[in-house]
């Protein structure tokens, strides 16, 4: 018998105290079954070096932020972030390498406050988002379809070049997914998938709704929070620490008289057009500190993530960009860059990770 909207909402899981994660998880299983509950978003976050929940407390306070405390049992905190006015509160499962925050209500309002606002533009250096690529995003549904009887997409967001974010959620729209899939919705739209909607089912009659973003977030709509923790959740962290270990220890460096450089290549399979390396040029400038030189068909551009220091030098030219990491590049904001470098490219066939070494002058 599903709850009416008072219910729901002093049942909400921010309201809520915790001795144990076992506890939690108990809570969300009863809770998230029900026909009326809020959408849950889980938020896969890495602490950077030894950050922990009272020393981003603490971080918090200097900057006039608010990352308020509190333990209630085990690894288990209620949290309370805010930027200015908007407040947010959380469950934090402060796991060993990687924390997951799980609020309930607007998944866009949740993603804003904690990804975009708080970490995004103040704590970067102490939190890093994850990330998967489409492919992650495929090999997730891949253990889908191998433990469900039945897995459809039933809604899809992408980017293409020159667009900002295409999204298709037409009523009825529904496809049984097969190997393959993802592949194919890119070669349709000509796009990058960022986020998929899906559904499965087991051998019963239990329908999980979920929604999957590329970037650190995890939406329940409705089912089994048991299945979305052990089919979603945990398979998106194995993906994510993936991409953080491709990511990391990739800044330029001196090792005796020779400079190591590990460019990442991103090679598309069509050429980028003038409209499309503009459109590019303006985010560029929009989200870093940027100095960009442009001569058809070619793009330079030296850029420094304003939130966490990171530098990058970007190049552009025919059907591939290729990144190289300055002195100082941390694996999250190059993560971060790589996404947003996907939005604006022609469908990607590769994205390379090499290192090669120079020899220094004079040396």
């Amino acid at each position: 018998m599903g709850m009416n909207r008072h219910q729901t909402r002093a049942f909400r899981l921010s309201n809520q105290q915790f001795e144990s994660v076992s506890k939690l998880f108990s809570y969300c299983t009863d809770l998230y079954s029900q026909e009326k509950a809020l959408p849950l978003s889980a938020f896969v976050i890495f602490p950077i070096g030894e950050t922990t929940p009272e020393r981003v407390a603490e971080a918090a306070k200097k900057r006039k932020l608010t990352f308020r405390i509190q333990k209630t049992g085990g690894n288990v905190y209620l949290v309370k972030v805010g930027v200015e006015k908007r407040m947010i509160r959380f469950q934090l499962i402060a796991n060993k390498g990687w924390w997951l925050f799980l609020g309930d209500g607007r998944s866009r309002v949740l993603r804003e406050v904690l990804l975009e606002s708080f970490i995004g533009n103040h704590l970067s250096w102490a939190l890093e988002p994850s990330y998967i690529n489409s492919d992650q995003l495929a090999s997730i549904l891949e253990g889908l379809a191998l433990s469900f009887a039945k897995v459809d997409i039933v809604g899809c967001r992408y980017y293409q070049p020159g667009v900002t974010k295409l999204e298709f959620r037409r009523k009825g729209f529904q496809i049984a997914y097969h190997a393959g899939l993802m592949k194919e919705l890119e070669n349709d739209t000509n796009g990058t998938l960022s986020a998929i909607r899906v559904q499965f089912v087991d051998s019963g009659s239990v329908q999980n709704r979920v929604r999957l973003l590329t970037q650190s977030q995890m939406t329940l709509y409705g089912g089994f929070f048991t299945d979305f923790y052990q089919s979603i959740i945990l398979p998106y962290v194995e993906e994510s620490q993936k991409t953080r270990k491709k990511l990391s220890n990739k800044e330029r460096r001196i090792d005796r008289h020779r400079i190591v450089l590990n460019p990442t290549t991103i090679q598309c399979r069509d050429e980028f057009s003038k409209v499309q390396i503009e459109g590019l040029q303006r985010t560029l400038v929009a989200h870093y500190s940027a100095s960009i030189s442009y001569s058809n068909p070619v793009m330079i551009a030296h850029i420094a993530d304003r939130g966490d220091g990171s530098c990058f030098d970007v190049y552009l030219e025919g059907k591939s960009i290729q990144v190289v990491p300055a002195t100082r590049a941390t694996s999250g904001s190059f993560a971060q860059l790589i996404s947003l470098l996907a939005r604006f490219s022609p469908q990607i066939l590769e994205i390379r990770h090499e290192t090669y070494e120079t020899l220094v002058v004079g040396g």
